[in-house]
């Protein structure tokens, strides 16, 4: 499945450019009894010209570049360190000065960013213990869902993740925070481990960061493993980079329903300059069953001190969504998780824009749906989907940089002979407040399709007794080198064998597309296509002809 990069000017847009030419043409026409040939010749001319300007010339590609792309963890991987297999893998990743930092369910990995050599290479659990987290309980399991990313303000790195540390009851489990002790993450670590609910099992925990503070967002479930409800924690970020870290003026905020404040609360990752408000951005739950039209936004403010506070959160309309079935592979089958109707992977902030992407349903097929929030007003700058006829699109991330390029890491397969599970990405331009984006780019292909031989139930429907039984994702991880604004990383995931997973780090560089200088002088401007024609006299000043 390989797409050609290419953009085209939108059906939409030519529309608008034949309305306008046709328009101006018309009042050409009512003024040429005024106007001798020689002056019509050059409005016309000049009034084609000045239509295409209003609209836009035809959209020009991205220019981008494949740039160091090399396998990261793999099941293998964790066999060997943990002596058994695990699914799905949630592949995290981020670039920092001179690593890469990886982590899935069970392993962590240090490379050299730019030659993709493995320099550091452990279990979660050594991984967590080596940060001071020990945890003797029989059956512990330290790093589940693991989140990272690397904050250029503090030179740290930030990870997050849980422990299941009571299997017998299902409860009453931990979320564990690190905190890198240099730009260096070999260099060593600072670990906590903190309860969330005694009465519940966290899960699914998320990360977020501004100049403010850190934020942990997770989900709470009942022992049988049904959905409770939301808890964030804010901690100040200048206790976790202080010279002896600490989260001594944590503040927790728990419960926090689904119905008020969404489902799966992301904190949004603003790693540029920011006010002391840090948003929260969840999903509706009830897309679960059926199509929602709303997405929910919070924000915390005073996360400098230990009196943090949330607000209420506002409601944001957008386009139905829904859960999307599972994704079709080329042997036929149709059982690949392909995620929940929710925000899996981060949400970014740049400037007042929140940028989200989830997996949803699109006439039958998984697609990606994205979207632009205000995060001052709460209003939806806009939404789009990404898909494929003949494909499922799944376990999406994003990154979006200054200059409002943007790039959506994901998974795709689909029943064409060699679409296997395999890692893509699509790159977007903004420009004049509209996204445009690039046909998929395949950035690792899956060798063969994906059926793991022992695999773990998972229910992505709790009103479905016949669970989804091959798990993939549940996320990927898509960021921005800390050393240049134009190269996106992306943490992707293919079918390394028919049931093993592999994960692929690849990096992409956009080339900035130069903004064209406005004309010096506009030979003529239209008021209305009824009031006066103006042009310019030889002496290049405009004087101003009207209808007699």
């Amino acid at each position: 499945m390989v797409f050609p990069r290419k953009f085209q000017c939108t059906v939409k847009q030519k529309k608008k450019r034949r309305e306008l030419i046709q328009a101006v043409n018309s009042n050409l026409i009512k003024q040429s009894q005024s106007m001798s040939r020689n002056k019509l010749n050059v409005v016309a001319f000049l009034s084609v010209n000045l239509a295409f300007m209003l609209i836009g010339s035809p959209a020009k590609a991205v220019i981008f570049n494949i740039g160091p792309n090399y396998e990261g963890i793999t099941e293998d991987d964790h066999l060997e360190l943990n002596g058994r297999t695990v699914a799905p893998p949630d592949p995290v990743g981020a670039a920092g000065i001179n690593h890469f930092v990886q982590f899935t369910n069970g392993v962590y990995e240090v490379r050299d960013k730019n030659s993709g050599t493995s320099v550091q290479q452990s279990s979660d659990k050594n991984f967590w213990e080596s940060a001071g987290v020990i945890d003797n309980t029989p059956g512990t399991t330290l790093g589940g869902d693991p989140r990272v990313l690397f904050d250029p303000q503090s030179n740290r790195w930030f990870t997050v993740g849980f422990d299941l540390n009571r299997p017998q009851d299902n409860i009453n489990n931990s979320f564990l925070l690190a905190v890198s002790k240099s730009a260096d993450p070999t260099q060593g670590w600072t670990g906590f481990q903190f309860g969330a609910d005694p009465d519940g099992f966290t899960d699914f925990p998320t990360l977020g960061i501004n100049s403010q503070g850190v934020y942990l967002g997770g989900l709470l479930f009942d022992a049988t493993r049904r959905p409770l409800k939301n808890v964030v924690i804010s901690i100040p970020k200048s206790d976790l980079v202080s010279p002896t870290p600490t989260i001594d003026r944590m503040t927790r905020f728990d419960p926090l329903g689904f119905n008020d404040y969404g489902y799966t609360i992301q904190p949004a990752v603003n790693l540029g300059v920011s006010s002391d408000s840090e948003p929260l951005l969840a999903s509706d739950n009830k897309a679960f069953n059926g199509p929602s039209s709303q997405l929910f936004l919070a924000n915390l403010s005073n996360t400098v001190a230990t009196n943090a506070s949330i607000s209420s959160p506002e409601i944001i309309a957008v386009d139905p969504y829904s859960r999307s079935k599972p994704a079709l592979q080329p042997d036929g089958s149709q059982a690949i998780a392909t995620g929940q109707p929710r925000f899996s992977s981060s949400v970014k902030q740049v400037g007042n824009s929140l940028w989200g992407v989830g997996s949803g349903d699109n006439s039958g097929r998984s697609a990606i749906r994205w979207y632009e929030i205000d995060a001052t007003t709460s209003a939806k700058l806009q939404e789009g989907t990404i898909d494929e006829p003949n494909s499922d699109f799944y376990a999406p991330s994003i990154a979006v940089n200054e200059l409002g390029n943007v790039v959506i890491g994901f998974s795709a397969s689909g029943l064409g002979d060699t679409q296997f599970p395999g890692a893509y990405a699509v790159v977007g331009e903004t420009i004049g407040g509209k996204t445009t984006f690039s046909d998929p780019q395949l950035l690792k292909a899956g060798n063969t399709n994906y059926h793991p031989t022992d695999p773990t139930p998972f229910n992505e429907d709790l009103n479905d007794p016949n669970p989804v039984v091959e798990r993939w994702g549940d996320y990927t991880e898509t960021s921005i080198d800390p050393t240049n604004p134009n190269r996106f990383w992306v943490t992707g995931e293919f079918a390394l064998d028919v049931d093993r997973w592999g994960t692929q780090i690849t990096a992409i560089d956009i080339t900035p597309t130069p903004v064209p200088e406005p004309p010096a002088t506009l030979g003529l401007i239209i008021l209305g296509f009824s009031g006066a024609v103006y042009q310019f006299t030889k002496k290049g000043f405009p004087f101003a002809e009207k209808d007699k």
